[in-house]
């Protein structure tokens, strides 16, 4: 396991002009745990990607981290990102930005859990990662997590890790659950590229939310809904 060590000051993080938001006054970690999470990162990152970030990488992303008590708003985001025209259908994506996003639930989060998720966004920004996947997914995912290993993070990315397979099999045994009864046999899985539930070979005749109060299935041959309480 490789192991980390702080190799730079907050201080330096915010002359560097990494600290998110800028931080007119100096940077203050102690604003929320997602600050603090990401003044370790920062601090512990190794100099060669820290170098990186801080120099080529400064304007291709941008930060936001909402107060907890923060219900609305409407906020800029300038585009930062701007992609070259395909030279086989001379078509370009439009300008976009690439935004780490940091949700106010982190608050109630383990710490661990949210340095590992930090870590892991600012990964995929050293790696280059694009934005829009596909078939792509899986691999982005795990070059995220071998990075973070390499920066002494491996301990908090695979409670992380575990974490997302424990509520991945939670989430597939609730839709048996409720389809099981049905069809009679394990017929749902989880697109992990999509993130949407995917019937296999059930004969539905509607795809159902799960976030209804009221789910409603109906199959070919039963007559009439079969309406189960979530």
């Amino acid at each position: 396991m490789a192991e980390r060590k702080q190799l730079r000051s907050i201080n330096e993080v915010w002359e560097d002009l990494l600290w998110p938001g800028g931080g007119i006054m100096g940077p203050d970690p102690e604003q929320s745990r997602r600050h603090k999470a990401v003044a370790e990162v920062l601090c512990c990152i190794p100099e060669e990607d820290y170098q990186k970030l801080s120099n080529e990488l400064l304007d291709q992303f941008q930060w936001f981290i909402p107060h907890h008590e923060i219900r609305g708003m409407v906020y800029p985001f300038f585009a930062d990102i701007f992609p070259e025209e395909d030279p086989e259908t001379k078509l370009s994506l439009k300008p976009y930005a690439q935004v780490i996003y940091l949700s106010p639930v982190l608050e109630k989060s383990a710490y661990d859990i949210v340095v590992a998720i930090v870590a892991h966004e600012i990964a995929h920004i050293v790696l280059g990662h694009k934005i829009m996947v596909g078939a792509e997914y899986e691999t982005q995912e795990q070059e995220a997590f071998d990075l973070i290993c390499k920066w002494g993070f491996e301990k908090e990315a695979k409670k992380h890790h575990a974490g997302c397979k424990r509520r991945e099999s939670l989430e597939e045994t609730m839709v048996r659950k409720v389809l099981e009864p049905v069809t009679g046999k394990e017929s749902v899985r989880l697109d992990k590229t999509s993130q949407k539930r995917e019937p296999l070979d059930v004969p539905l005749k509607r795809v159902v939310d799960f976030k209804d109060q009221d789910v409603t299935i109906k199959r070919d041959n039963i007559d009439g809904p079969i309406k189960r309480s979530q």
